[in-house]
């Protein structure tokens, strides 16, 4: 969890200082910003990972998804993949970014939904239901959120999980294009700050909802 208050301050980073930046003069990628500072290599290498990291992430997903879809429907896996990316090309292209935004409203929905929905199965298949769970994790020192540890040894301290957060915001809502494209398409910076800002404070409350050890596998799928 101490890793979400490195999240709310990257967060907030990007806000007052990268979105202004963003708003000025015709920008439509963040790559142009890297072009004027630093030349054209630079944005050219930088473009070019974006592509190469962005298509291997989205297209785990896409695996990941269609084999769900094929135990589900029990259809042939490569005509699931191709299934579900015609649909997606199809309604992202007809929609535009306002089809883009409403996914991840209703993606956002399905997260707090399932993590309580999670949450209640694993408390109703624990024999003791929730006394044993809160035995277990006392005993394990689970609740302890905050380790205020300055030993370079200690690994999860609340330090450096604020230095790593907020440096991991700043790539992932900063520079990132996957990010930046909602920015811009909002007339005035103003319009996404608040929502930028406050996604922070929503991951960390919904990383606090959930057990330990599924709160290690959300931040890594996030």
């Amino acid at each position: 969890m101490q890793l979400t208050f490195g999240f709310i301050v990257g967060r907030f980073v990007v806000v007052f200082l990268f979105l202004p930046h963003y708003f000025r003069g015709e920008l439509f990628t963040s790559y142009q910003v890297l072009h004027q500072r630093f030349g054209r290599a630079t944005k050219r290498t930088a473009s070019l990972l974006f592509l190469v990291t962005r298509n291997l992430a989205d297209g785990l997903r896409l695996y990941l998804a269609a084999v769900v879809l094929q135990h589900v429907c029990g259809l042939d896996l490569s005509l699931c993949i191709l299934l579900m990316g015609i649909t997606t090309i199809i309604y992202t292209f007809a929609g535009g970014m306002r089809s883009v935004v409403w996914t991840d409203c209703i993606q956002f929905g399905i997260y707090i939904l399932g993590a309580l929905l999670a949450a209640g199965v694993i408390l109703s298949e624990l024999p003791g239901g929730w006394r044993q769970f809160v035995g277990f994790a006392t005993e394990h020192h689970k609740f302890r959120l905050l380790d205020f540890s300055i030993d370079p040894r200690q690994t999860y301290t609340f330090w450096s999980g604020l230095l790593g957060g907020a440096f991991l915001s700043l790539g992932s809502h900063g520079t990132d294009q996957l990010m930046v494209q909602r920015y811009l398409a909002r007339p005035q910076p103003e319009g996404g700050g608040p929502g930028v800002g406050l996604s922070g404070l929503v991951v960390c409350r919904a990383v606090c909802t959930l057990p330990a050890d599924r709160r290690r596998i959300g931040l890594l799928l996030r």
